[in-house]
């Protein structure tokens, strides 16, 4: 049985990879992939069982657009016999300054289309969400749909690259110690350096 599931939000294919709106895809492409781990394809979702420490945890992506990121969910988690209170969504946040994290749960997506489609496969129950920030909304000199989809600059993907432990750390506090000790270190700034484990 599945501890958890990670669903990281974002768009399939190859033009899209590197793109801010595409940060949930990253996270559970890198964690797969320091795991050395692969996806496989079902029905809706690219998939990927890996483990943290000895939990197991289930990484996904959608295979539709990110709209629709939400479509298929709940069959996910009876497939891997997973409770919806083990559904961790992992995001982009335009409202965080970059490289901000926040481990946070509730129903208001900010206009996020792609956390709006999840929230709507539940009538009463708002999933965890590991928030990832992709910059500065006051910044932007081009469109909001353009800024989006832009392509992160090595400087910046660098510094996402450096938060990867962090990152994974945070999520195994939430497999085998909980959210509230998850939101304790995940919601600092800055991260402080994870143990050795």
């Amino acid at each position: 049985m599945a501890n958890w599931i990670a669903l990281g939000l974002g768009n399939p294919g190859e033009s899209y990879i590197g793109t801010r709106h595409n940060l949930g895809h990253w996270f559970v492409d890198a964690l797969a992939d320091s795991c050395g781990e692969s996806f496989i394809s079902t029905r809706d979702f690219l998939v990927s069982k890996s483990y943290l420490g000895k939990s197991q945890l289930i990484l996904a992506k959608s295979s539709f657009y990110m709209n629709q990121n939400g479509k298929g969910i709940n069959n996910l988690l009876e497939s891997f016999k997973c409770c919806p209170s083990r559904l961790l969504v992992v995001h982009d946040e335009l409202t965080l300054p970059f490289a901000r994290t926040k481990l946070s749960a509730g129903k208001n997506s900010a206009g996020h289309k792609g956390v709006e489609s999840v929230l709507a496969q539940f009538t009463t129950f708002s999933p965890l969400r590991l928030r990832l920030g992709m910059g500065v909304a006051n910044q932007l000199d081009c469109k909001l749909s353009e800024f989006v989809l832009s392509v992160f600059s090595a400087s910046e993907l660098s510094v996402f690259k450096s938060l990867l432990p962090n990152l994974i750390y945070g999520i195994r506090l939430l497999l085998e110690h909980g959210s509230d000790r998850a939101m304790n270190y995940l919601n600092r700034h800055p991260l402080s350096q994870p143990p050795l484990l």
